[in-house]
């Protein structure tokens, strides 16, 4: 009886040990809870402002805590809105492992550029010839701070990114594969797809999501209205234990936070 309480105590030990989680979904912004707003960042009205309809700003806003980014799926809708001077900057989801507090340059730094390291999914809505955008209405990846993306996209004639309306962004990243899927309502608009090693890139299988964005001359509201994110199971965890009934294999599975 005296082993079977040990080796219950030990199962037990094992099944309360640390194990990161990582998933979440905002459904809106009534709560920032497990979210940090840099620089120009706010929330109102269950609206995520990334940065505001006013001239040479940035912002970001990431979580608070790191999240297992080897293989992950995550969805966001948004909207450019208030456009001043036609509109600008852009917006970025962006993964990257120094903290929650990162906030890189204005205007055409998309409130990304100086992150390092870093990978970045853009939606740029103005066009910077020095940067090499193809248009005013592309996505884009960047990497390790800069933005100049490795590869890019324009949206279809008939869409523009800026135009009020809300979008919803997929990213999958599986395979060694990063893809976006962009769509306005059920209609998938644009993908692009790009080769990239996150977590050689890093140096890390963990890292800070969130979101960032500028302005500069010209300026609009970047406005994220829900996220979820949600990545794959790590690789299991198997422990060995040696107890009266021999070698047991134990299996540590994620949990999922819903927020």
């Amino acid at each position: 009886m005296r082993m079977k309480a040990v080796w219950a105590a030990a199962v037990t030990l094992l099944a309360v040990s640390v194990v990161k989680a990582g998933g979440f979904n905002y459904a809106d912004f009534s709560s920032t809870a497990g979210l940090q707003l840099n620089g120009d960042a706010s929330a109102s009205g269950g609206i995520l402002t990334v940065v505001s309809a006013n001239m040479y700003r940035r912002g970001s806003v990431f979580r608070t805590t790191d999240v297992f980014v080897g293989e992950f799926t995550t969805t966001f809708r948004f909207r450019f809105v208030d456009l001043i001077g036609g509109g600008a900057d852009g917006l970025t989801f962006t993964i990257q492992p120094t903290g929650p507090g990162e906030l890189g340059g204005s205007g055409g730094g998309l409130g990304y550029a100086g992150i390092s390291p870093s990978v970045a999914v853009e939606f740029d809505i103005y066009y910077n010839f020095p940067l090499f955008d193809p248009s005013a209405n592309h996505i884009g990846v960047n990497t390790n701070g800069s933005v100049v993306s490795v590869a890019t996209t324009n949206i279809p004639a008939g869409y523009l990114l800026q135009d009020g309306q809300t979008w919803t962004a997929t990213i999958d990243y599986a395979g060694g594969t990063l893809t976006t899927r962009l769509y306005r309502g059920s209609t998938l608009v644009t993908t692009l797809a790009h080769a990239v090693d996150i977590p050689a890139l890093l140096g890390t299988s963990y890292a800070y999501v969130g979101f960032t964005a500028s302005t500069g001359g010209a300026a609009a509201a970047h406005q994220v209205l829900s996220w979820s994110f949600q990545p794959a199971p790590e690789p299991t965890s198997l422990l060995l234990m040696a107890g009266g009934a021999g070698l047991v294999l134990w299996r540590r599975r994620r949990n999922v936070d819903a927020r």
